[in-house]
């Protein structure tokens, strides 16, 4: 840890408080931004030593660690349009810290997307770190925004990470070839580069409840799957909340997330031990993905 992050002394700021800062700094040519931790006037802090002002303050100036979470040029015409949409994204998620002050939970703000709002498009709702509603008002359809983002999890050309995610264990929209062979509805779903290259996934929102199955829906169901294993794929994840029971006796699979070619491995978060009445003994983080894990998983479902 102490080998990762570099270790500064900054000018008295006078935060009367041990928590983290962000430190900003601005130029006429690039924009940078730290997250700065409380340390001790050493530099390092031993196994039972608790940082405190008393600690940490020498000759006028306070000591921290900091790690560089964003390093952005602003000279040319793309860095000036993406400083707004970063100080806005700062703004929220400063003041959603500031409300969950001294509450014990876990923070995280995502960079919202679409990013502004027009005449044609209007956000309903933000579900969750990752999903948006949004309505577009020339149809009044109602379409869902899911965003695969790692800020802070992998390098870009502007974010640096704090801690790397494997590739192997990222989150991926679905293929267009998936969606292809899954035909109506998938083939109307579209994957967007949205805020600093991220994949946005856009779909027209579908009606339904995964509680209200009927034998139908189960059929339609059954017929996805064995269109993803035709093209050799794993859904990987089939729960009652990823499947949808809509009108007319139709049923729809949805959240791919985890879905990967069959022999991929699961992602290292791959959550047996919640859903053992639905998961195969073997699909487990780090094991080969298999056609069968998926038709246990229907089968115990059903």
């Amino acid at each position: 840890f102490n080998k990762l992050l570099r270790h500064r002394a900054i000018d008295n700021i006078k935060m009367n408080r041990n928590g983290p800062i962000l430190l900003f700094v601005f130029d006429k040519r690039k924009v940078e931004i730290d997250l700065a931790f409380p340390s001790t006037k050493g530099g390092k802090l031993e196994q039972d030593q608790v940082v405190s002002f008393s600690g940490n303050i020498e000759k006028g100036k306070e000591t921290y660690w900091t790690s560089r979470i964003l390093l952005m040029s602003i000279e040319d015409s793309l860095g000036g349009r993406n400083l707004p949409i970063i100080l806005k994204f700062i703004e929220g998620a400063l003041t959603m810290l500031d409300s969950w002050k001294w509450k014990d939970r876990r923070v995280q703000q995502k960079i919202p997307y679409p990013l502004m709002q027009d005449d044609n498009i209007e956000v309903t709702a933000y579900l969750g770190p990752n999903v948006t509603m949004v309505q577009h008002g020339a149809s009044g359809q109602s379409y869902v925004y899911k965003e695969y983002c790692y800020h802070l999890r992998e390098r870009s050309s502007v974010l640096l990470s704090l801690i790397e995610i494997e590739q192997s264990d990222k989150r991926k929209p679905p293929s267009s070839g998936l969606l292809t062979q899954l035909g109506s509805p998938y083939a109307d779903w579209k994957v967007y580069v949205g805020p600093f290259g991220i994949s946005v996934l856009c779909y027209p929102m579908l009606e339904g409840s995964s509680y209200k199955p009927s034998v139908a829906g189960w059929a339609q169901i059954l017929g996805m799957v064995r269109k993803m294993h035709e093209i050799d794929y794993v859904h990987g994840d089939l729960l009652p909340r990823n499947v949808l029971f809509g009108a007319h006796s139709n049923g729809y699979l949805i959240d791919f997330d985890l879905s990967r070619k069959i022999g991929a491995s699961y992602v290292s978060g791959y959550n047996n031990e919640d859903f053992t009445e639905y998961r195969h003994r073997d699909a487990r983080a780090g094991h080969k993905m298999r056609k069968e894990h998926d038709i246990h998983s229907l089968r115990e479902m059903s």
